[in-house]
């Protein structure tokens, strides 16, 4: 009976007993609220946010520090370095400490900006009309000791001089330089809380990748001021990802100038010698037209890139003009051209050296008289021959005899221009397959030698 009653009236007193948990805790959850609102009261009764915080005679030292979230853009014409971080700034405000066992133990405290005391710091290089983010709705952290923590995210353009010499395989490094615009040294000291940046939240970019993130501090006295003004300097180092534009820009340049090399393989007697350099250079010309576009456009320093390209159109436009001067020794058909003058001057020097060359096998001892001795009695033989031959034939008419002699006479004047015409052909074409040869390695060296100036700034 006793356990019945005591099972019994158990339950009752377990609900008893969290009830008044319950009633305990709100009570101190009212009270813990209370002594909040009482502690923000106390710290902000005689406080005023208009003026620097004066303890002990020392300069408000402001720590700050920069998490670099992400590259969004960097304009090569504007010079122009956009990025999203987070910004931290923390200082100590000594009229804003309190007793912790006072209030409840609260230990921090967390308020509007704009109900304390914000230095001004400012982005000097900034491409915007004020630092984002600053002054703004972000809130306050505030402990014990009055040290404020104020973090906030922004958006930095900054301005940054810009080296387009080597794109696409170039590296630019930009600063951003922050520090107090009113306060000198003396009154309000900037202080880095790291060596290295905060880049543990960095999102990987596209088109650049960040190679450092280094910080240092600097004091200087400009033209304004005699007093010098503190600086931390947060210095970006990216570089650029070349693979696109290799893709995009390069490598088809290399290739559209390399079919203009075709045309020295190309039989002249095609025709098509020089429709394919020309095609290859309205192509050229088309395609750098369109990447112009994507080229940056920066006066102050050209891009090699640029050189390059131009120097491809250079290139295809020689391989033209070598190919149509190739084509007019092809053409010549004149005995008494420049070109045959100029092949047959070569060939008298070449006949002159070889004479030299062979002193020991010269014939010139033969006599003269000898040859002319020989040429009459030929002409002693041929005489008797036709004489023979009128013999033999005294019925056949005299002008039937100089009609043969004048048929003869023609075919061999026929045969002989014949066998100079086969010559001259010979010589041009052998002279040509030299020019064509010569300016095929001539363009091949040009073009080699492009080719590795891209390879050696990559």
């Amino acid at each position: 009976m006793q356990c019945l009653i005591f099972y019994s009236i158990l339950p009752l007193t377990i609900l008893a007993r969290e009830y008044c948990a319950g009633e305990s805790e709100n009570d101190t959850r009212f009270s813990r609220s209370d002594n909040y609102f009482l502690l923000v009261t106390d710290i902000l009764k005689d406080y005023v946010k208009d003026v620097r915080p004066i303890c002990e005679g020392k300069p408000v030292v402001v720590y700050i520090d920069v998490a670099l979230r992400q590259i969004q853009a960097v304009s090569e014409q504007s010079q122009v370095l956009s990025i999203n971080a987070w910004l931290r700034f923390g200082w100590n405000d000594c009229n804003l400490s309190w007793n912790v066992s006072k209030y409840d133990g609260i230990k921090n405290v967390y308020l509007p900006e704009e109900k304390v005391w914000i230095p001004d710091i400012c982005l000097y290089d900034n491409a915007e009309y004020m630092l984002r983010g600053l002054n703004e709705y972000y809130r306050v952290q505030i402990n014990s000791s009055g040290f404020i923590q104020y973090n906030f995210p922004s958006q930095l353009h900054t301005s940054c001089s810009l080296n387009i010499k080597y794109f696409p395989f170039d590296v630019q490094t930009c600063n951003l330089t922050f520090g107090s615009w009113s306060y000198h040294v003396f009154e309000v000291t900037v202080m880095n809380t790291r060596i290295i940046g905060d880049r543990s939240s960095f999102l990987a970019n596209g088109e650049w990748e960040l190679v450092d993130f280094s910080i240092t501090r600097h004091s200087q006295i400009y033209a304004c001021c005699k007093e010098p003004y503190s600086t931390v300097i947060f210095q970006i180092k990216i570089q650029r990802k070349p693979a696109v534009h290799l893709l995009n820009l390069i490598l088809p340049s290399i290739l559209v100038s390399a079919i203009g090399l075709l045309g020295f393989f190309i039989p002249s007697e095609s025709g098509e010698k020089i429709s394919i350099t020309v095609t290859v250079l309205l192509s050229l010309a088309v395609f750098h037209l369109v990447i112009s576009e994507t080229l940056p456009h920066n006066s102050d320093g050209l891009p090699y890139l640029g050189y390059f390209f131009l120097g491809n159109m250079l290139f295809v436009g020689l391989c033209c003009t070598l190919c149509i001067i190739v084509l007019n020794i092809h053409h010549v058909k004149s005995d008494d051209s420049k070109v045959v003058r100029f092949i047959r001057y070569l060939k008298t020097k070449k006949n002159s050296i070889n004479i030299v060359n062979k002193a020991k096998y010269d014939v010139s001892h033969i006599s003269s008289n000898h040859m002319t001795t020989g040429e009459v009695n030929t002409h002693e033989e041929c005489s008797q021959t036709n004489a023979r031959e009128k013999q033999r034939k005294p019925d056949l008419p005299i002008q039937k005899e100089y009609l043969l002699m004048d048929l003869l006479y023609e075919m061999e004047k026929s045969f002989s221009a014949k066998r100079k015409a086969e010559e001259l052909k010979a010589e041009l074409t052998t002279f040509e397959n030299y020019v064509n040869r010569f300016f095929m390695i001539l363009a091949l060296i040009l073009f080699l030698t492009l080719s590795f100036m891209v390879m050696n700034l990559s």
